[in-house]
């Protein structure tokens, strides 16, 4: 990703579900350079689901290059940061344990500094390249959540509050989409489409009353970003 011609040496990765519905002026993602983010503590559960071995994974590799107590020595009152909210007690119930556990992922934007992607891929070279590889997801490979830990673990961020809402989409969570995006009540939501039973029961009307009717006609402009 960081070998992306062009990229800006601070970006911002989006997923293609993600919809912005307020004015977002830079200091949104990053602070004098710095990216904005919430390192909240997470405590990965075994499943199935390649998604926990992704994370396992990830954070493997977090704690073989990372000391916790380094860590939070060095960085206390970032991830002890009131702009948690509740979420901070997920960092106190975790604090005991002697390794990163893991970190709960918003599944939001995530601002990087594109630094941080060159030095995990200089020190762990092997192991991403043998992501790249494979041609289709295996219970082996890393994501991109790699440079986001390391961030939280080198101490290259800064705290903030959560900045958006994720939602699956289904016929019961229609109204709060719907709601969400009419209000603008947040700055980004993210749609997800997990559920394939769950999508497939929402009808064609509905699907295009909240992608085009909705999100197309209320998403601000930037020239209205501009002015503000």
């Amino acid at each position: 990703m960081h070998r992306i011609d062009g990229l800006s040496d601070k970006f911002v990765f989006f997923n293609d579900d993600t919809f912005i519905l307020q004015c977002l002026r830079p200091d949104f993602f990053f602070k004098k350079g710095i990216p904005c983010d919430r390192a909240v503590f997470n405590a990965l559960i075994p499943s199935d689901e390649n998604s926990f071995s992704f994370r396992a994974n990830d954070m493997t590799l977090v704690n073989r290059h990372f000391s916790k107590g380094r860590c939070l020595r060095n960085h206390f009152f970032k991830y002890f940061s009131l702009k948690y909210g509740f979420d901070l007690y997920r960092n106190v119930a975790l604090l005991p344990w002697g390794q990163f556990s893991g970190f709960y992922d918003d599944h939001l934007p995530v601002a990087y500094d594109k630094k941080i992607l060159e030095e995990v891929w200089s020190k762990e070279n092997q192991s991403l390249l043998l992501t790249t590889k494979n041609k289709f997801r295996t219970k082996e490979d890393l994501t991109h959540w790699l440079f986001r830990y390391w961030q939280f673990a080198s101490g290259k961020f800064v705290p903030c509050k959560k900045r958006g809402k994720f939602v699956e989409i289904n016929n019961n969570t229609i109204g709060q989409i719907e709601k969400l995006i009419v209000g603008r009540n947040a700055p980004m939501v993210c749609l997800n489409d997990g559920d394939p039973v769950g999508i497939s029961e929402i009808t064609t009307h509905t699907k295009n009353t909240l992608m085009i009717s909705i999100c197309f006609s209320t998403t601000p402009q930037f020239d209205d970003c501009l002015s503000k």
